[in-house]
């Protein structure tokens, strides 16, 4: 009983065998009664180099390296858009969250941009449709005249492209003729502030041109 409450309080688990019980530990810890630690990183404590975190993992380890080196222990140089390789397909290259990456256009993904989305290829609009790329996940295409559709895929029907038509014509006039409108509001507006000046300029004009009485001077007489 002993035994069991040490096992467990060493993180084990008792499991039950033909030829008894023993002590199954996980992964950090071993011994009879789970009573051992593997201590590899503390034991080994350059094994991670270039600022790399060391992870005991049974009897061996695991590095967790920053994000300019890789490899087992850290030692490689890890390969980006700022130390040796270009951004493909129009790609920038971005320092993000202190890290140089490439920042692809929705049409490519991939470390350098050099994968394919798989949006817009030759023949996703059909009847001559042109694609646009709209995000990372989605496009829409602009149809040519006579089709329509989420991949122009449908022809439109004749009373359906006239339809079109007259809508696209009465848009147009409505904008012609408040167009027109406001240009009138404005033209009549400057043409009776222009007569309001020129009356009160005539005004004005004919004000200093008018001739001055004289001034006289009464006098008193006493008898």
């Amino acid at each position: 009983m002993e035994h069991n409450e040490t096992c467990t309080k060493n993180g084990g688990t008792i499991i039950k065998t033909e030829a008894g019980y023993f002590c199954e530990c996980d992964d950090s810890r071993y011994g009879t009664l789970c009573e051992k630690s593997y201590t590899f990183c503390e034991d080994h404590p350059n094994t991670c180099q270039n600022g790399g975190k060391c992870f005991n993992a049974g009897s061996s380890y695991i590095c967790s390296c920053t994000s300019d080196f890789q490899g087992v222990n850290c030692t490689i140089p890890e390969i980006t858009c700022n130390n040796g390789k270009e951004c493909l397909n129009g790609g920038n290259c971005s320092l993000v969250d202190g890290k140089h990456i490439c920042v692809c256009s929705p049409v490519y993904t991939g470390k350098f941009c050099e994968s394919h989305t798989g949006l817009c290829k030759k023949n996703t609009c059909k009847n001559g449709g042109c694609c646009a790329v709209l995000s990372e996940t989605h496009f829409q295409c602009l149809c040519a005249r006579g089709f329509k559709g989420t991949l122009c895929e449908e022809a439109v029907s004749t009373l359906e492209e006239i339809a079109i038509t007259l809508s696209n014509y009465y848009i147009t006039m409505v904008i012609a003729i408040c167009s027109l409108v406001a240009v009138t509001f404005l033209y009549l507006s400057g043409k009776a502030v222009r007569r309001h000046r020129k009356r009160r300029r005539a005004r004005y004009s004919k004000q200093l041109k008018a001739p001055k009485e004289p001034k006289t001077l009464s006098t008193e007489t006493n008898l």
